[in-house]
């Protein structure tokens, strides 16, 4: 899978995602300082799922009516553990999810995850 993970989320995140195969794009690393429209709009065009901790994607998106490929708020800091452990539970919930991420706005947080399918693009 295709993402592009927002600067707010720690590295170990990003590592545990390329150690499985998948095509990742740090924000820190290529779009320091992007705006969230910013991002949102370069994961739609490049057809990568967002993944970031800022809730205001999901306004974004439901409000806004901006486009996304997928996003996923991960609810880091709700999570008890080391950043590696939480890495390991938020990871492992996006691969169990798998292609299901496409179209969806997925909501993670310690045992629980929501998912709201977002608006079709209008031609």
């Amino acid at each position: 899978m295709r993402f592009l993970v927002d600067e707010c989320l720690f590295v170990q995140i990003v590592d545990r995602l390329r150690a499985g195969g998948h095509d990742v794009i740090w924000a820190r690393d290529t779009n320091s300082g992007a705006k969230d429209v910013q991002l949102l709009s370069l994961a739609f065009a490049d057809k990568r799922i967002l993944v970031s901790e800022d809730r205001d994607y999901g306004e974004l998106i439901f409000r806004d009516g901006r486009c996304a490929f997928g996003v996923v708020i991960a609810k880091v800091a709700e999570f008890d553990g080391s950043p590696d452990r939480i890495a390991e539970q938020v990871v492992a919930t996006m691969l169990q999810l798998a292609g299901g991420l496409v179209g969806q706005c997925t909501v993670i947080e310690p045992g629980r995850v929501r998912r709201r399918p977002v608006p079709t693009p209008t031609n």
